[in-house]
């Protein structure tokens, strides 16, 4: 017998104007634990199958001048999870087959078989089952899913609150070692009076601590941007040999009290490389810092530059100090963590320089590489793409490619009017408004920008870069902004279709394919 229990919810509705037959049909549906009412005209069907709450549906199909094929169209109008079945004294297939193609779960014929007709009960109340089994499923889903936004919105504000709280500390600092360095230096020119060779030493020391803590806030300001992906990557053309010759001048102070000598060591003819120029600055720096922390007196710190033969460019920052350990060498880019203690700037910082040049080198499309023993130096040194489009394009999907598993990028072509200005307009824009690893590149013949980027729903972008462009003029009517036709050009499973990618991005930028035509000039 049928468990009474199971059918419990699997309550029935009888539609048939022959009293007998629906009172039969009845008691032996509840004889086997199924509810069951009866209508005996059609008009009444869905009244008394609302009233019941009925979930399953016998329907004759003759039902004196109404047809049963009408009916079970209106049950499933006002309850679409009804299940009909068909009962009909005629074997027709043809009616079969309509009521079937009208909804019906299942077609009997008159006389109804006892166990035909419980064997088709069964089925409909598993289906049932199964259809609340799914609903509570989904609906356990659904409040899943809400609880999980409301999290992630709580997390989203905690994260914000911290990032806040961090920039509007580190900001609040400035202020008063800003006043501290500039009193500190007209004491120390003596516009205030002269000072005794004691006094001049303290100031040099009071100095000195300035300059590390406004390094420590902007690490922690650089930290906490890198974390949050806020940061801003222009990467363009950049002169190796320049920033080098740039950085050494910040680092004399430091270099000259510890009586460290700073030398650069850059290969003739070192190739322009495609990077944030500021930020590759920033990297040595973080690299100069460390090396003079460890250095003993009378040695020197070399800042070089060379060509290397994968499209790359190799810069590095060598000292002659105590050299690390195979185990330092493993959490030396850790985010917070200090190895060993420092020899000679007076703090230790937070241990962050190390693992914000990391984050930076990556920003910039490159790989940091240490080489150190112990007693005789370390050696930082990091790559960075030469500034042509392969090798840009190569050090860019590199990355892509490192975790070993499937990323989607898509490709934006961005053409603009045929001017110079509107171009860089253009790029600046683009800059602004993208993901610190999504990739710019330009082409002034073309007057074509590509933007690379990690998503798998290129239009949706396109659409969000438009957005954004359109409040921007909203915002700002002064301003003027380019004119730009975004097309979404492709997206690519990497590193499987890496070099379908590049070939592509490779014809639009050089013109040789239609990807994206050009917008109307002003």
């Amino acid at each position: 017998m049928t468990d009474t229990k199971t059918n419990a919810a699997c309550r029935v509705i009888v539609v048939d104007d022959d009293e007998d037959f629906a009172g039969s049909i009845a008691d032996v549906l509840k004889s086997h634990g199924y509810p069951c009412a009866v209508a005996l005209a059609a008009e009444d069907a869905c009244q008394v199958a609302e009233r019941f709450e009925a979930q399953v549906a016998l329907v004759d199909v003759c039902l004196g001048s109404e047809s049963g094929l009408d009916v079970v169209t209106e049950l499933k109008q006002a309850q679409p999870d009804m299940l009909c079945i068909m009962v009909s004294a005629y074997a027709d297939t043809e009616s079969a087959m309509q009521a079937l193609q009208e909804g019906a779960r299942a077609y009997l014929q008159k006389p109804v078989d006892p166990g035909e007709l419980l064997e088709t009960m069964e089925a409909c109340s598993e289906r049932l089952q199964a259809h609340r089994r799914k609903a509570a499923a989904e609906q356990a889903l659904r409040e899943a899913h809400a609880q999980l936004e409301r999290r992630n919105r709580r997390l989203a504000e905690l994260r914000e609150n911290a990032e806040r709280f961090v920039d509007d500390v580190s900001h609040e600092f400035r202020t008063p070692l800003t006043v501290i360095k500039e009193f500190t230096s007209i004491l120390a020119e003596g516009l205030s009076g002269p000072l005794t060779k004691e006094q001049a030493e303290y100031l040099a020391l009071i100095a000195k601590a300035v300059e590390d803590l406004t390094r420590m806030v902007n690490d922690l300001l650089d930290s906490s941007r890198l974390e949050s992906s806020l940061r801003r990557v222009d990467r363009r053309r950049c002169k190796v040999a320049e920033i080098i010759r740039s950085v050494c001048p910040m680092l004399s102070r430091d270099a000259k009290a510890r009586n460290i000598r700073i030398v650069e060591d850059v290969a003739p003819k070192v190739s322009d490389v495609f990077a944030d120029e500021e930020k590759v600055r920033r990297i040595l720096v973080n690299f100069v810092v460390n090396a003079l922390k460890f250095s003993p007196a009378d040695t020197q710190v070399t800042l070089w530059a060379r060509d290397l033969s994968q499209g790359l460019v190799e810069i590095g920052v060598t000292d002659q100090g105590r050299g690390m350990s195979p185990e330092d060498l493993k959490v030396i880019f850790s985010r917070f963590k200090r190895v060993g203690n420092t020899a000679g700037l007076g703090t230790r910082g937070f241990g962050l320089g190390l693992h914000i040049a990391k984050e930076l080198v990556w920003l910039n499309l490159g790989k940091v590489h240490v080489e150190s023993t112990l007693g005789k130096g370390s050696t930082f040194s990091f790559t960075l793409p030469k500034c042509n489009r392969k090798a840009v394009l190569e050090s860019y999907f590199g990355q892509l490619n490192e975790p070993g598993e499937e990323t989607a990028v898509s490709a934006l072509v961005i053409t603009t009017a045929e001017d110079e200005r509107s171009l860089d307009q253009a790029r600046e824009f683009l800059i602004s408004e993208c993901r610190p690893m999504d990739l710019v590149l330009a082409d002034k013949r073309t007057h074509r920008l590509i933007l690379l980027g990690w998503t798998d729903l290129p239009e949706d972008w396109a659409h969000r870069l438009e957005t954004a462009r359109d409040k921007s003029m909203k915002d700002n009517p002064s301003l003027r902004n380019p004119v730009m036709r975004i097309t979404a050009i492709g997206t690519w499973q990497c590193p499987t279709k890496s070099e379908e990618a590049m070939a592509l991005v490779l014809k639009v930028l050089s013109g040789r394919t239609l990807c994206g035509e050009k917008a109307p000039s002003r």
